[in-house]
């Protein structure tokens, strides 16, 4: 009767694990690439790939209004992004400034670094910057189970112009967690396009 019981309780755990790692809630996280036609990607044609090489990646602003620990998980979250972005840009031959750079000049100029900057605060931060065009972002509707968004936002902005260069946004992102590395290969694939 015992041999029974045991069996029976590795039967239904290893039901259990099976079902939950193939659903993606269980312990094996799988990580499905962002679908091309879910992401809307808009270039200015004053963008141009020989003038505009320098840039700095300011952190996605996370929305995480409901969530208790937003202070701890936001903050991460939205490093993380951006620093997956920005390590893209440099694969694709952009100049990328470092973070600490970025945030002392914001300091010194005591600019927000939630990405609201006039037009003269973009030309100030890029003279001292020495870029051509700031990256900012947004995501919402973060998914707990997922631990993923639902949707997000990329722009470049030209510092000298304040015109948006790049424009990327997917609303349909099924939650997905590395959506920033996803949509880079996708502006890398459209820029290739547009040469």
């Amino acid at each position: 009767m015992k041999n029974r019981y045991v069996w029976i309780l590795t039967l239904s755990s290893l039901v259990i694990f099976l079902f939950t790692s193939l659903t993606g809630c269980g312990p094996i996280a799988r990580s499905i690439p962002l679908d091309e036609t879910n992401v809307s990607v808009v270039i200015s044609p004053n963008f141009d790939t020989k003038k505009h090489r320098k840039v700095a990646v300011m952190p996605i602003v996370a929305d995480h209004k409901d969530d208790p620990y937003a202070d701890r998980r936001g903050v991460v979250l939205a490093s993380q992004a951006s620093d997956v972005f920005a390590a893209k840009l440099m694969e694709m031959g952009y100049t990328v400034v470092e973070r600490t750079q970025i945030q002392r000049i914001f300091n010194e100029l005591q600019l927000s670094m939630s990405g609201m900057l006039s037009k003269d605060d973009l030309n100030k931060v890029g003279k001292l910057l020495d870029i051509d065009m700031i990256v900012m972002g947004t995501a919402d509707r973060y998914n707990y189970a997922t631990a993923g968004y639902s949707s997000a936002s990329i722009r470049f902005v030209d510092t000298v112009t304040g015109e948006v260069l790049i424009s990327m946004w997917s609303n349909n992102m099924s939650s997905r967690r590395n959506f920033t590395s996803n949509m880079a290969d996708i502006l890398k694939r459209r820029l290739a396009e547009k040469k």
